[in-house]
């Protein structure tokens, strides 16, 4: 901020020191009046180059750390987010959200109140400048730059509305891309990439046609705007001119006025500049709230018991369960007891809660009505969730694979597990032997969710995450 300031100042006072030159009586024959002149006002631009540096410097890296920190926060919360949240939401739109429009805040967090500060003190010691010049000449631009910053607000309010609109379609895109990409060997097995090539030019067609309208609409404004802002020049020129004539301002002193107002014209456009940057972070802010303002439907209370081991039954009591509040129950009154030391095999047709029943246990959701015991009598809901999980072993029938090392992958349930502990995982679940074969061993890199490993594969290394 104090850079800014001070490269601020320096642009101000160029005009003024320029005009007290130029006022001397030989300001123009004098060469020793000339050559000081131009040593003074170098140093004064080396010196406001050297200050904009340090401010660019150090504005960028506090933006770096504003992406990052916003980009945590919205990390974390998605982290405690429950299952319901990623039912009807597209993986792309969300990350569109965490990467995309954080990216834009960070930038303009440190862009735009520095821009601002940096306007504030060149535009109002610009005022000061070109008043102590000629205060009826400046009376003249004052008004048709005030004008001009009335009808950038108004023009703001439109930018942020299409660019809203703009960023929803890109972020429709983008999630549909990723979409599409995760299922790649389904786009594979079925022949089906000149339909997906089709489906991909289409879709960017429709964000193509949702940025024109806001380019060409900001586009025109800014040009409108900043053609009017430089023809201020050319209204103060014809306009000094007409008072040399008169005999209200000397040539010396139009001389400094007109720089005076090309110092005055620069903030008017980077304000310009600003209010639309300041319309695209207000719209990424708005659209990051959008998850942040997200309650999680499932929390740990802060009170919540702790979960040393699971030594009893685990009795459903007059469960109650639908995804949505439209839909029909799966479980209804739902109730069991499993039993300590037996095994389960739950069985029936497609839709009737078999997968249900597991993510109930998990606490990926919580029943609308009756409760989960665990231990005999104590309620899911009160426990620690970290600790219970803890004692749970979940396989998919598609394992969730990581990319990364078979070792990351085994040991992902427990970090800083050392390779001895991994191979003896891996061995409980017959997989070693195989992974010895290959010639990287536990290095070896598992692509994307697992794309080269078959499906027991994939089983096996869930089955040494839990071992």
């Amino acid at each position: 901020m104090l850079a800014t300031v001070i490269s601020a100042a320096v642009s101000v006072i160029i005009p003024k020191i320029t005009n007290n030159f130029l006022a001397k009586p030989d300001g123009f024959t004098n060469l020793s009046n000339i050559l000081n002149l131009a040593y003074i006002l170098i140093s004064l631009q080396i010196g406001s180059g050297l200050f904009m540096y340090i401010r660019n410097l150090t504005g960028s890296m506090i933006g770096v750390k504003v992406e990052i920190e916003y980009r945590n926060k919205v990390l974390k919360h998605l982290l405690e987010l429950d299952m319901s949240y990623y039912e009807d939401r597209k993986i792309g739109d969300t990350l569109t959200k965490l990467i995309s429009d954080t990216g834009v805040i960070g930038e303009n967090m440190q862009s735009i109140p520095l821009t601002i500060l940096s306007s504030v003190v060149t535009f109002f010691g610009s005022i000061y400048v070109i008043f102590s010049l000629n205060w009826q000449l400046s009376l003249i631009v004052l008004g048709i730059v005030l004008l001009i910053l009335v009808v950038s607000i108004l023009n703001v309010q439109i930018i942020r509305y299409l660019n809203y609109k703009w960023r929803k379609v890109y972020t429709d895109v983008n999630a549909d891309i990723t979409d599409r990409l995760s299922t790649i060997t389904l786009i594979k097995s079925n022949a089906t990439e000149k339909t997906e090539n089709e489906r991909f030019f289409n879709e960017h067609l429709k964000y193509y046609q949702a940025a024109k309208k806001t380019i060409t609409f900001d586009s025109f404004t800014r040009a409108l705007l900043i053609t009017l802002l430089t023809g201020i020049n050319i209204v103060g020129l014809v306009a000094g001119f007409i008072f040399v004539n008169k005999g209200m301002l000397q040539p010396t002193t139009l001389i400094a006025f007109i720089l005076a107002v090309n110092t005055l014209i620069f903030p008017v456009i980077q304000s310009i500049v600003l209010l639309g940057n300041l319309a695209k972070t207000s719209t990424s802010i708005i659209r990051v709230n959008e998850i942040l303002e997200v309650e999680p439907k499932i929390k740990t209370k802060d009170n919540a018991l702790a979960v040393n081991e699971i030594t009893n039954d685990i009795i459903f009591e007059n469960v109650n369960f639908r995804y949505d509040d439209k839909e029909a129950w799966i479980l209804e009154n739902f109730n069991f007891t499993f039993e300590k030391g037996k095994s389960y095999v739950i069985i029936g047709a497609t839709g009737v809660g078999k997968t249900t029943i597991s993510k109930l246990l998990l606490r990926y959701y919580d029943p609308a009505q009756g409760r989960i015991l665990i231990n005999k009598d104590t309620d899911l809901r009160d426990v620690d969730l970290a600790q219970y999980l803890h004692h749970i072993g979940y396989i998919e029938q598609d394992p969730q694979i990581l990319y990364g090392t078979f070792a990351e992958n085994i040991s992902y349930t427990k970090q800083g597990a050392t390779l001895d502990e991994i191979k003896a995982a891996a061995t409980k679940a017959n997989l070693h032997d195989y992974i010895q074969e290959l010639p990287n061993g536990y290095n070896t890199i598992l692509g994307e969710r697992g794309i080269n490993l078959s499906g027991g594969q994939k089983q096996r290394v869930a089955i040494a995450r839990i071992f």
